[in-house]
């Protein structure tokens, strides 16, 4: 790795591309009044108060002709920014309050060059954990890759050679992508049709084909793509993901959860054998998600194996118990506590025999770590 110095004055430098974002961008920028010793921001092309707003919070504003291409606008701000560290919010987000305090914290680093804070997003009454690298050093070989979905992670890889130096950091930014409904299906309608350009023009590494692919499923379902399409999608996705070992890849919680909106995706759509493969695959992968086995035991349900089902209720009770599950499952645990305990206690009313159910279980598992 470069050598780089490393000071406990440290400084941070918050670097944004922007687009017409009066309805946001204070909340934004106000959330790290105090925190940030710079600000830069990248507008391209707003015709409302944007500038005036960032010049309110004394922005350094650089105009950018829009060129389809999100990792040339990200990268255009990192040239310009001046600080040690790089903290990079969207206009839609802001820096929870709760967490101001610690982003000098995470700066102090002396073997790091990434810190993977936590993204918090509510859809459909559920809360969405899942972290992204978001604060890292200012450093010429750190660079964003790829027009859409655009991440550092091949920068990352560059400097993982001799041992790990990022980590995930307890810093939690609030993202409000769904407030603006309209605006979402827009950007979906946009970002939907880059991905298709990037995975047409572009020799991707199966690794970063299958995110993009995910990713992709998540719009068209959105986007009310014909199913069948949806599917043949899903089916090519499958394929390729039996053939990569994604558990250590640094955007593996993104992975995690787009499995998820495809299995809830199926199953709406009653591919329910499809759905339990995916699942089962899955879970290879990630078998403490209380997501996924919840998931699993609603499959079980459909296709009539109740007694497989309540096994299923009883290791995420279990998972739950022992403080054993994913650590980046969906923040809102207490709603999927409830609904778990509220189907063992019907399943124990039709005559279901938990506690000697949860002994079986025990018993399997003690097979499996003897043999």
């Amino acid at each position: 790795m470069t050598s780089i110095d490393y000071n406990r004055n440290d400084t941070i430098s918050l670097c944004m591309i922007v687009k017409n974002e009066e309805k946001y961008l204070e909340r934004c920028l106000k959330s790290v009044e105090g925190v940030v010793d710079e600000i830069i921001i990248v507008d391209t092309g707003s015709t409302d108060q944007t500038t005036k707003i960032s010049e309110k919070f004394g922005a350094k504003i650089l105009e950018y002709q829009w060129n389809d291409d999100f990792s040339s606008a990200r990268n255009y701000s990192l040239k310009n920014a001046k600080c040690d560290w790089i903290l990079v919010l969207d206009a839609d987000e802001e820096l929870d309050s709760q967490s101001k305090d610690k982003l000098r914290e995470a700066i102090n680093y002396d073997t790091g060059i990434v810190n993977f804070l936590y993204i918090i997003e509510e859809l459909n009454a559920l809360k969405l954990q899942y972290p992204q690298a978001r604060l890292f050093r200012n450093h010429a070989g750190i660079e964003y890759n790829y027009p859409v979905m655009e991440n550092i992670y091949k920068s990352i890889d560059k400097y993982t050679q001799n041992g790990k130096n990022y980590r995930d950091y307890p810093i939690y930014i609030n993202h409000f992508s769904f407030e603006d409904i309209e605006g979402n299906a827009e950007r979906f309608i946009r970002d939907s049709g880059m991905i298709d350009n990037t995975l047409n023009n572009s020799l991707l590494p199966h690794n970063d084909s299958v995110y993009f692919l995910l990713k992709q499923i998540y719009y068209y379902r959105f986007l009310n793509v014909e199913p069948q399409r949806v599917l043949e999608l899903i089916n090519n996705v499958f394929s390729l993901v039996q053939q990569i070992q994604y558990k250590d890849l640094v955007f593996e919680p993104a992975i995690l959860y787009l499995n998820i909106y495809i299995i809830d995706y199926l199953f709406q759509i009653e591919k329910i054998e499809n759905a339990k493969q995916i699942v089962e695959n899955a879970l290879k992968f990630y078998p403490d998600s209380l997501n996924l086995l919840y998931r699993f035991f609603r499959l079980e349900l459909a296709m009539d194996n109740y007694e497989e089902g309540v096994k299923l209720l009883i290791k995420c009770q279990n998972l739950i118990k022992n403080n054993k599950y994913h650590k980046f499952e969906f923040l809102a645990l207490d709603s999927l506590v409830s609904v778990i305990n509220s189907y063992l206690i019907e399943f124990s009313h039709q005559g279901y025999d938990i506690e000697e159910l949860t002994k079986d279980l025990e018993n399997e598992q003690r097979e499996k770590d003897a043999f």
